[in-house]
C-alpha cells in the first residue's frame, strides 16, 4: 500500500455498537450477517495503520481486510448510477429472479461469490488480479466464477449474458 488513496474494507466479528462506530469516523459502517463491514477511502499509508490500531486498540476480531483502488468515475459508471437511481425499485424487479438462483446456498456463501464477481469486475476480468483483490488462488476465482454461471445460467463469455449479471450486481451492490 502505497501513499495513494484506497478502498478499504474491513470485517469485523460481531455487530459494532454505536460507541465502537464512532472510533472509525473515515469509515461507513454495514452489517452483513454476525459481522460489521467497514468501508472507507484512506488518503495514505498512516490513515491505514491508524485504523488497524483502533481495530486492535478495541480488541476487535478483524477477519477480513480488502484494499482496492479508488473507484472510477468512468462514463459507465455514471450511466449505471443513472438508470439505477433513476429507477431503482424497476431495477430491483429486475435483478431479483437472479438473484433467488442463489437461495439454496447459505449467505455466506452467497457473499464469498458476489464479493468474488465484484473483484473479477474491478480487475477487468483477470483472475489473478481477483486472487490479488481476494488473497486467494486463481483456481479458486475461477472455480467461484463458474458456480455463478451455474446458478444463473448465464456465460461469462457471452457478451450480453455479461452485461445483464454485471448490472444485476451493480443494482444489488448500490440498492442494498
Amino acid at each position: 500500500m502505497g501513499d495513494d488513496p484506497n478502498l478499504i474494507t474491513l470485517r469485523i466479528s460481531g455487530h459494532l455498537g454505536p460507541l465502537a462506530l464512532a472510533a472509525f469516523p473515515a469509515m461507513v459502517a454495514d452489517q452483513q450477517g454476525p459481522d460489521t463491514i467497514l468501508t472507507g477511502l484512506l488518503p495514505d499509508r498512516s490513515a491505514f495503520f491508524g485504523i488497524l490500531a483502533e481495530v486492535e486498540t478495541l480488541g476487535l476480531d478483524l477477519l477480513e481486510m480488502r484494499k482496492r483502488a479508488p473507484p472510477s468515475q468512468s462514463s459507465d459508471d455514471s450511466m449505471l448510477s443513472a438508470v439505477v437511481a433513476s429507477a431503482p425499485e424497476v431495477a430491483t424487479k429486475l435483478v431479483a429472479p437472479l438473484f433467488d438462483t442463489f437461495d439454496d446456498l447459505a449467505e455466506d456463501e452467497q457473499q464469498e461469490l458476489f464479493e468474488t464477481f465484484h473483484a473479477w469486475v474491478e480487475a477487468d476480468g483477470s483472475l489473478y488480479a481477483a486472487a490479488d483483490l481476494l488473497c486467494c488462488h486463481h483456481i479458486t476465482v475461477r472455480a467461484r466464477l463458474h458456480s455463478i454461471e451455474e446458478h444463473t445460467g448465464r456465460s461469462l463469455t457471452r457478451p450480453r449474458e455479461l452485461a445483464e449479471l454485471c448490472f444485476a450486481f451493480e443494482v444489488r451492490r448500490r440498492l442494498r
